[in-house]
């Protein structure tokens, strides 16, 4: 009777699982970013609590590919974050506007494009994508 039980609810399940609706959210499209010239290397991005009341802990990131990625909980808003970088260049602008780490806030809610400048007019352009993510694991049915 409960192995009756247990291949019924397993079937529901499963054609409930299958059901259902197919959209996703949009993830948003990262363009392909040229790699770093010389030292225009942005080398190190976090958002560290002391800079970011709102944050329970330090946020670090990856860089990859002109990409910088991090993941923050879903409960903390972005739209203020001070982010902490360290660079190889002469100057870091986001829109022209001069970065300073530690310093200047920036609205995260959408992927931001930061510019490291040399001297020389080389530059180099990294964006940033903070993702909110819950914390709790994904599970993919295919």
């Amino acid at each position: 009777m409960n192995f009756k039980y247990l291949s019924v609810l397993t079937l529901v399940i499963i054609s409930l699982t299958a059901c259902g609706n197919s959209e996703q959210a949009a993830e948003p499209i990262i363009a392909p970013i040229e790699e770093p010239i010389g030292n225009t290397e942005l080398t190190q991005f976090t958002f560290l609590q002391s800079y970011n009341p709102s944050l329970n802990d330090d946020v670090t990131s990856s860089i990859t590919s002109g990409v910088v990625s991090a993941r923050i909980t879903t409960n903390v808003p972005v739209n203020n974050l001070v982010a902490t970088f360290d660079h190889g260049g002469a100057e870091v602008t986001i829109n022209g506007e001069v970065q300073t780490s530690n310093v200047t806030s920036n609205d995260f809610s959408q992927l931001v494009t930061y510019q490291v400048a040399m001297t020389d007019g080389q530059v180099a352009q990294y964006q940033v994508d903070l993702t909110k993510f819950t914390g709790l694991p994904v599970i993919s049915i295919a």
